[in-house]
């Protein structure tokens, strides 16, 4: 029997003993609670009431791509712009315009389903690039229930992260649109 060879060993024995103390220890909860302790300013009390590990969607890494489109798209139309008079400046943004509407459509798209995220945490939606744990907890009085989604090193975001970065990504967009009427006009 392989176990047998295995724990004849004393070193292979404290090993295995030491490697069943530390896989113990982490679990979905105290992830959860090291994180928000970590990441939560001001935290005054915390109660996690229950934790379920699934396959999931985190949709942090497309807003995070969307943002850096967004900036794309506003360089490209600043260029074209630079480039025009008062005459022919409406035409030419409006060119560039339609030409990055497949931009446009990724980022709406990566906009909606970020919502959709945001809107039905205890739905899983998307498709799936991540395990995440959805956890019910208390935090300063407040009830919640968020994705807390794992990398290599543990989890790396929440829908709370997912959240910021939404609203870093409309901003983004008004602003963009804002400039587009603007140089449209000018």
């Amino acid at each position: 029997m392989m176990t047998g060879k295995l724990l004849r060993n004393p070193i292979k024995k404290i090993l295995f003993l030491l490697f069943i103390v530390i896989a113990s220890c982490s679990s979905p909860e105290g992830d959860v609670r090291t994180y928000l302790k970590e990441t939560a300013p001001q935290l005054s009390s915390l109660e996690i009431m229950e934790v379920e590990v699934d396959s999931t969607y985190s949709p942090i890494i497309d807003l995070q791509r969307a943002q850096r489109m967004c900036s794309e798209i506003k360089n490209t139309i600043t260029k074209a712009w630079a480039d025009t008079d008062e005459t022919t400046s409406y035409k030419v943004v409006t060119r560039v315009e339609d030409s990055l509407s497949g931009k446009f459509d990724t980022i709406q798209d990566i906009a909606f389903n970020a919502e959709m995220v945001l809107n039905s945490k205890n739905l899983n939606l998307g498709d799936h690039n991540t395990t995440g744990v959805l956890a019910k907890y208390r935090i300063n009085g407040q009830l919640r229930t968020d994705w807390f989604y794992y990398g290599i090193n543990g989890i790396y975001n929440s829908t709370i992260d997912v959240e910021r970065e939404y609203n870093y990504l409309m901003e983004d967009m008004i602003d963009l649109e804002n400039d587009i009427s603007f140089k449209k006009r000018n």
